[in-house]
């Protein structure tokens, strides 16, 4: 019967991997190839590479909406949405 259902090594269940450097030391590529083969984790690079870190045709819009003066605030959803993010957040004072 097998027991470990895991199908990647738990990060520090050895005694060698315990003796290493710790979790916190361990930069993000290296973390990764403990749970990704080297070709899987080569073509995700890639991939994300190829997503841009902005939306720029959506900061296009806003910057001539802005411009335009057709952009809208609506204090009532900032209000609520300010409101909604406390709550779920929790105590602010502990």
């Amino acid at each position: 019967m097998r027991t470990n259902l895991h199908p990647f090594p738990i990060p520090g269940s050895s005694a060698a991997e315990k003796s290493a450097k710790p979790a916190a030391d361990q930069t993000s590529q290296e973390i990764a190839h403990q749970f990704v083969p080297g070709e899987m984790l080569e073509l995700l690079t890639v991939q994300l590479e190829l997503v841009p870190d902005v939306r720029q045709h959506k900061v296009e819009l806003l910057r001539r909406s802005i411009h335009d003066g057709t952009f809208r605030i609506y204090p009532s959803r900032i209000a609520d949405a300010l409101l909604a993010s406390i709550v779920h957040s929790g105590p602010l004072v502990t």
